[in-house]
Order: structure tokens, then sequence, then C-alpha cells
């Protein structure tokens, strides 16, 4: 007769995987990245579950590692989802520290990303286009990991200037622009994003 996996089973396979991958899912929603081959992924959440599991059965010790126990189930997602929000809000700060240990590779998926994520509400976006003509106002949305397939930049509040030299003006009534990023030369930003002169 074959044998059943129980509820328990199943969940405590789960319990070995869910918290990294959700740790992985919480540090991600900060900073996207291109998606990971299935293995690369299940080894990761694994490897970062581990901790989680062992801080869980301290956190909730009446449920004896119940993966049905709601305590349990508690312990272990908290925490990952904590931790991996503190290591995505912790990342810039750590910048000089993991570049001296040779990890000095931006999180971000695009330099659109590094760039513009950062910028205060205020910071303007001068967009020069391949046709000459000139867009500025302040980016709202802009492209990310290539996987998430925004190809454009959102700006508010546009002023438009149709060739070098010419002034940059309102037009009436237009309070946003959708320019497509095979359009764009050039963008000059009112801010330096990466503080690399402060």
């Amino acid at each position: 007769m074959a044998d059943v996996v129980s509820l328990d089973d199943v969940g405590r396979v789960v319990c070995y995987v869910a918290p990294g991958y959700l740790a992985q899912w919480a540090y991600r929603a900060r900073y996207p990245a291109r998606d990971r081959p299935a293995g690369e992924l299940l080894i990761m959440s694994i490897v970062l579950s581990v901790p989680f599991v062992a801080l869980a059965q301290r956190l909730a010790p009446d449920a004896a590692g119940s993966p049905t126990s709601l305590s349990f189930v508690a312990a272990l997602v908290v925490p990952a989802l904590v931790a991996g929000f503190i290591a995505a809000i912790a990342r810039p700060s750590l910048g000089i520290p993991l570049a001296a240990l040779g990890y000095g590779g931006q999180p971000q998926g695009s330099m659109w990303q590094r760039t513009l994520e950062d910028l205060p509400p205020d910071a303007w976006a001068t967009v020069d286009l391949v046709d000459g003509s000139k867009v500025a106002g302040l980016p709202r949305t802009f492209p990310g990991a290539a996987a998430d397939g925004i190809r454009e930049i959102y700006l508010v509040a546009p002023r438009f200037a149709e060739a070098d030299g010419d002034e940059l003006a309102e037009v009436l009534g237009a309070e946003a622009v959708i320019v497509r990023l095979d359009e764009v030369r050039t963008v000059t930003l009112s801010h330096d994003a990466t503080r690399a002169l402060a």
C-alpha cells in the first residue's frame, strides 16, 4: 500500500521554501530584477528559509514546528517579509561597504530606475528627442526591470520646445506626456539621484 502524504508533511516542505521566497519577494518589491530560473529561485528560497524556520521555532515554541499552527506560520511569514523590506531599505546605505567587498553592482533593474527612482518629487527631467525637439516635466513612471515591459517615461506638468534653442513652454490643457524611449536622445536631470557629487 502506498504511503499517504499528510497535510503536515506538505506543510513542512513549504516551511523550508516560503519564508525565503517571501523575503526575496519583499526585497524585489523595491528592487525589481530579472526572473530567476526556477531551480535557482528554489535553492535561494530554501537557503534563506533556514534561519526563519529556526527563528519561528523560538518565537512559537508551543506550536512544536507544526505548519498548520497559525502562531508558527505567523512567526515564519512576518519576520521574512520584514527582513526583505528592511534589506531593501538598508541597501542604499550599504553601497560603499558592499563595493569594498566586491559587490558594487546596483540592485535596480535599469539605469532609468537607478537614477529616476530616488529623485525628489519636484525634480525636473529635460528630454532631448531624436527629432530635435524637447520636452521637460516631473518624472513619475519609467522603466525598471527589462521584464516589466515599460518602454516609456511618464512626465507630469510638461513643457515643450519645438527645436534646439527654443524656450520650453506650457501647452494649454497638457497635464502629462508619455515619451517613448526609442524617441529619446538624452535626458538631463535637475538633481543627481546617485549623490556622486555630494
